[in-house]
């Protein structure tokens, strides 16, 4: 990190370094370290295998420049550990400060914190839009006491909000070895992109066309990463082609979705325990047949009728996840195909952008899917010569709480 540090600074963190004095969780202001990039990776799992790994951590931040003071003190306050950063606060940047304090994060020693935030700096993970952006920045204060009304008047417990919300992976495959081009995907990420990002004030991060093995290891990564510490929630978004109960690689090879499911419970995504996990999946559960300008999200032709899972003797399961705070929603119910327009995107994903956007300030999770199902069954229809065909999605809530985006008028 370039830069020195003040003379003051120094001698404030090694103040931190002795064991003897006030408690210091480390391991959550490691994490936090790690996240934003203040230490280089081998140096902070140096000093998880320390003996004196806080001694040995102020030792090595009061080697870096002023960010690394800053840094420091914000993890204090992202580990619920004020009390210990209150003793800095004189001596933090004054944009640190007057940003906490707008956000209503920070508390003096007697207070504590009832959530987590993170700020990205200029160059991290969040990608920008082209700067047409018109929603209004994120009132946590506001949104608090609308949560703690709604707790107080329905009785019915809601889940934490962070700012940044968290974390948001969209994986997006069009083009494959030997199933045909998903026309329209690029249209559904830039949707999604813009409201995760722009709306939901969420960290996005966009992967195209992945292999089978690429898809398993960048969702595995993306659950377990330590960076959702320090946020309140996470998004999956898999755009590809699919059958009952699986995805497919552009390679071809297919992914068991339960496997991928499996990722996000407690014992592989630690960091994401108690925190809602949204996974939404545009994909066939059912067979393709290509059928022109409306395409179906399935590699395999075969019968018509049988793709729309109107064959005789075939049974819609439903597997419902066993991992707590984990919803999944899908774009159809198993074994039937569900409608891609090749300009538009797909029908699952404009109903959900739109519902969201529209009714994310007053209506919590489970009822903007109930009016996703609804728009998808009303609003969409796919004239054929062999007939008119519909859709409907489908979700599985292992929720705990009531879930709202609250996005900024």
């Amino acid at each position: 990190m370039a830069g020195s540090m003040q003379s003051e600074h120094r001698k404030a963190l090694m103040g931190f370094g002795d064991s003897s004095l006030t408690p210091l969780n480390l391991q959550p202001i490691l994490d936090y370290l790690e996240v934003k990039q203040v230490l280089p990776e081998s140096k902070i799992h140096e000093i998880r295998r320390s003996g004196n790994g806080r001694l040995d951590l102020m030792r090595s931040l009061t080697k870096q420049g002023e960010r690394a003071f800053d840094e420091f003190f914000l993890s204090l306050v992202h580990s619920q550990q004020a009390h210990l950063a209150d003793s800095l606060r004189s001596l933090v940047s004054p944009g640190v400060i007057a940003t906490l304090e707008n956000k209503g994060s920070f508390e003096r020693a007697s207070g504590s914190l009832e959530r987590m935030e993170i700020e990205e700096e200029e160059g991290g993970l969040r990608h920008h839009n082209d700067g047409n952006a018109s929603c209004s920045p994120l009132d946590l204060r506001d949104i608090e006491r609308r949560l703690a009304s709604y707790e107080s008047t329905k009785g019915e417990r809601v889940y934490q909000f962070s700012s940044p919300r968290g974390y948001a992976l969209i994986i997006s495959n069009e083009f494959f070895r030997t199933m045909p081009q998903r026309r329209g995907t690029k249209a559904d990420v830039i949707a999604l992109r813009n409201l995760f990002e722009t709306r939901l004030d969420y960290e996005v991060e966009v992967q195209e066309n992945l292999t089978g093995k690429d898809l398993v290891h960048v969702i595995k990564s993306f659950a377990s990463s330590s960076k959702h510490s320090f946020t309140s929630s996470a998004v999956l978004c898999v755009l590809t082609h699919g059958e009952n109960d699986v995805l497919y690689g552009v390679d071809d090879q297919v992914v068991d979705i339960h496997f991928l499911l499996s990722s996000f419970n407690t014992h592989n995504a630690p960091h994401l325990a108690g925190k809602p996990k949204i996974i939404l999946l545009q994909a066939c559960r059912g067979e393709k047949k290509d059928i022109g300008y409306e395409e179906t999200d399935s590699g395999r032709p075969l019968d018509f009728l049988r793709c729309l899972g109107m064959g005789g003797g075939m049974v819609t399961r439903n597997k419902r996840p066993a991992e707590a705070d984990i919803l999944v929603a899908y774009a159809t119910p198993a074994h039937y195909v569900s409608w891609r327009n090749s300009e538009k995107g797909s029908w699952f994903i404009q109903s959900f952008v739109e519902v969201v956007d529209k009714r994310g300030r007053d209506s919590d999770l489970l009822s903007i899917l109930t009016q996703v199902n609804a728009k998808v069954a009303e609003t969409f229809k796919a004239n054929l010569s062999t007939g008119e065909y519909k859709q409907i999605s489908e979700f599985s809530s292992k929720l705990t709480k009531k879930f709202f985006f609250f996005p900024p008028e």
